[in-house]
């Protein structure tokens, strides 16, 4: 899409530039319906949180089926509480 073209963010309402979306082959327009600023507040807002959560997810199924971590994880709480 050529840049002097103009579209709505569907976010904050402004009216920006098509280079200001990124690409969306599945939309009929070809572009995100939110501007690019728009989706970095999204994703920095939205992501650590996620990421957060899936890594504690993924250490606690690691901590149950892997012993060899477990007795490490073990080993390094007693020698906290120990100091």
């Amino acid at each position: 899409m050529a840049g002097d073209q103009m579209k709505t963010c569907t976010k904050c309402n402004q009216v920006k530039s098509t280079e200001d979306y990124h690409v969306d082959r599945s939309k009929s327009t070809g572009l995100h319906s939110h501007c690019v600023d728009c989706r970095r507040k999204h994703m920095l807002a939205a992501y650590p949180s996620y990421y957060a959560r899936r890594g504690r997810e993924l250490l606690r199924s690691r901590y149950q089926t892997d012993e060899k971590y477990r007795e490490k994880q073990k080993q390094k709480s007693r020698s906290r509480k120990a100091q």
